[in-house]
């Protein structure tokens, strides 16, 4: 049953973002409750680690502060291996919603809450997020791709927690939409995403920048609204300009960067 759940779950997110990778669900086993391990399960949540993960890694020792939480029926929170979450807290609240985090995903301070039924959160494998939060309401999903690199203060949330109306139609005006973020995205300090964004892969977006929109693949952006400062980039971790994975380069060409 609970196979069936994250089968659905990665369906959900490969619609959403094709190859997104998560890891390999066989042999994965319930994460028992302990001092150690401070988790909550209740209502028919599943909590879940791979095979091959690390506890330890995962809560970083510091139990005061972590917490993982799945309070729903057919819910889930789903760890892959080589997954770090220090200092974060991850919450899902509701039914048939589930948190999926993808091998080797590197994660400190950060706070991902789901509350509602129908939801989705999840991060690809080799992301990276130095702190901030996610918020994700109402059936909704926040999905972020592989080797994704968020800095500090990242902010982002599908709603806007209150309800704008029209005055002549009494529609309400700021339904809460979808937050797509591609694969090899940099999102800088401070960052926020607002409900409806979609960042193309390869692209950089400059630190407190507000998006609100589409982010085209392969550029940067930045202000308050975010508006795209320069097109035909890319971007690596490190100075080398070939550190920078090959599945990721949709126009790159390879070329030697010029110093």
């Amino acid at each position: 049953m609970i196979e069936i759940l994250y089968d659905g779950f990665l369906k959900r997110a490969r619609s959403i973002i094709k190859e997104i990778e998560i890891g390999d669900f066989s042999g994965s086993n319930e994460v028992p409750y302990s001092d150690q391990y401070p988790i909550t399960k209740k209502g028919g949540g599943a909590i879940l680690a791979c095979p091959r993960v690390n506890m330890q890694r995962v809560f970083g020792g510091r139990k005061d502060v972590e917490k993982i939480i799945c309070h729903g029926r057919e819910s889930l929170v789903f760890l892959s291996e080589g997954v770090s979450i220090k200092g974060s807290r991850l919450e899902v609240v509701g039914q048939r919603s589930g948190i999926l985090i993808g091998k080797n995903v590197r994660m400190k301070g950060v706070t991902l809450k789901l509350y509602g039924d129908d939801g989705l959160i999840v991060i690809g494998a080799e992301s990276s997020w130095e702190s901030g939060a996610a918020l994700c309401i109402g059936g909704r999903s926040i999905a972020i791709g592989n080797d994704c690199m968020f800095s500090n203060g990242v902010g982002m949330r599908t709603n806007d927690d209150h309800g704008i109306w029209d005055n002549k139609t009494g529609k309400r005006i700021n339904p809460s939409k979808d937050i797509v973020v591609g694969h090899h995205v940099w999102l800088g300090n401070g960052s926020r995403l607002n409900k409806g964004s979609n960042v193309g892969m390869g692209s950089i977006v400059g630190q407190f920048a507000v998006v609100s929109g589409d982010v085209e693949a392969e550029c940067i952006y930045a202000g308050i609204p975010a508006r795209k400062i320069r097109g035909d980039v890319h971007w690596t971790r490190h100075d080398d300009n070939d550190d920078m994975p090959k599945e990721y380069r949709v126009s790159f060409n390879g070329a030697v960067a010029q110093s």
